[in-house]
């Protein structure tokens, strides 16, 4: 209602047009978001209306119209910043790949000068490898509609595969700290579904969505788990899709960016299929799904507070998959398990030889030297982890923590707090 009033107020407006633009994008009304902002790009000469308007097109698969948006918004903004020189590369990089225009493609990814990602430079290396002659983009069926409440992804899963699946509720995050939720995997299976938990690789993506099967992604932020459902691939572009809570739409994701972003906990996945459907994960090589195995057979044991049979099982990790980061996540599990703060500690110092930056295992650390009354080391340790320049939030949070209980150091929580909103 406000962004209406604005338009009554001055008519395109343009904050207001975006805001339209965007919140009938929210209720699901991309058709009418698309020839609202169609009409308000005859009679704005806004780049960012028209950069709005392409995503907006792409959306809907109007691929020419969205060339044409692009194009327009070239016209519009002949001084760019480096940033949006990038951004309008990309575009055109996009364009040209889903309408076939592979050699265009190729040379408008290379243009792209990413400072931290390599989408598009491997992109182009792919496009030339590969040489498609068309669009290798696979996006799986899922009805990722809804009136007002988004859909869990247990009832996306009912919907892709026409079954009942009710599961009991679950904690709302979960476990903490990176802890695979062992639960989740039971209640599927207490539900009569099939299940392989595993590592995301590029070759089980391709080989899952090439099958017609959606999967569950966790995606861990400084210790809180997200699962979301995997609908869609694109070898070519290295990457996939999946369904985000408030989204109607795929929202795709580079690989290289999911590898290099949540490598510290696999990222782990999960697939699930119905009852009497386990043939159609036959053939397929599941990373690391042998020790996975092993630890969701630990933490069901710890369930069931049978602590002797855990510990067997945790040995078994030990002596089978010493090496492996996921045993040394068994181990923090057993330490959180067990309430064991020196086990907790000696756990997080492992996994922080493997991610020595990692803010989830971090703050596990500094919450165990907590646990012992080491206030001295864990001041020193949060110095450390939340004084570098790419520090978490979180851990300059807790930084600021420390040093308010000391009077001597008044202004440097207040500039460690600012730094974490900033960082935000």
């Amino acid at each position: 209602v406000s962004a209406r009033q604005s338009l009554d107020l001055q008519p395109w407006f343009r904050p207001g047009v975006q805001a339209v633009g965007h919140l009938l994008i929210r209720k699901g009304r991309t058709e009418e978001a698309c020839a609202f902002l169609t009409e308000a790009a005859d009679h704005l000469e806004s780049g960012l209306v028209l950069a709005q308007l392409a995503a907006v097109q792409l959306d809907l698969g109007r691929t020419a119209d969205a060339r044409r948006s692009v194009e327009r918004y070239a016209e519009l903004s002949p001084i760019l910043e480096p940033e949006l020189r990038d951004w309008l590369a990309a575009r055109r990089s996009d364009v040209a790949y889903l309408l076939g225009e592979m050699p265009e493609a190729e040379a408008q990814a290379r243009l792209v000068k990413e400072d931290d990602e390599t989408f598009y430079p491997d992109f182009a290396e792919r496009l030339k490898l590969l040489a498609p002659t068309e669009p290798t983009r696979v996006i799986l069926p899922v009805d990722l509609g809804y009136d007002r409440t988004p859909p869990t992804v247990p009832q996306l899963l009912a919907r892709f595969w026409n079954r009942q699946l009710e599961l009991p509720a679950g904690e709302p995050n979960g476990p903490l700290d990176g802890i695979p939720d062992s639960a989740e995997r039971r209640r599927f299976e207490s539900a009569g579904w099939h299940t392989r938990e595993f590592t995301l690789t590029a070759e089980v993506v391709n080989e899952l969505i090439g099958r017609e099967i959606p999967f569950q992604l966790t995606l861990v932020e400084t210790g809180f788990g997200q699962t979301r459902l995997v609908i869609g691939a694109d070898d070519t572009r290295g990457s996939l899709f999946f369904a985000e809570m408030l989204e109607r739409k795929p929202v795709e994701a580079p690989l290289v960016a999911m590898f290099k972003r949540f490598r510290s906990t696999g990222p782990r996945c999960l697939v699930v299929v119905p009852g009497g459907q386990a043939a159609k994960l036959d053939g397929i090589h599941f990373a690391d799904a042998d020790v996975l195995d092993a630890l969701h057979a630990m933490q069901s044991e710890l369930a069931a507070k049978d602590y002797p049979a855990a510990k067997a099982q945790l040995d078994g990790l030990l002596a089978e998959f010493p090496d492996r980061p996921w045993t040394k996540i068994a181990q923090l599990a057993w330490a959180k398990a067990t309430q064991h703060p020196v086990l907790l500690l000696e756990a997080a110092e492992r996994l922080l030889l493997d991610f020595p930056h990692d803010a989830t295992f971090s703050m596990v650390k500094a919450n165990a030297l907590r646990e012992l009354g080491l206030l001295a080391e864990r001041t020193a340790f949060l110095r450390v982890a939340g004084g570098r320049a790419e520090a978490d939030p979180v851990l300059i949070q807790s930084l600021a923590q420390v040093l308010l209980a000391d009077p001597r150091l008044q202004r440097q929580p207040q500039q460690a707090l600012g730094f974490a909103l900033l960082a935000r």
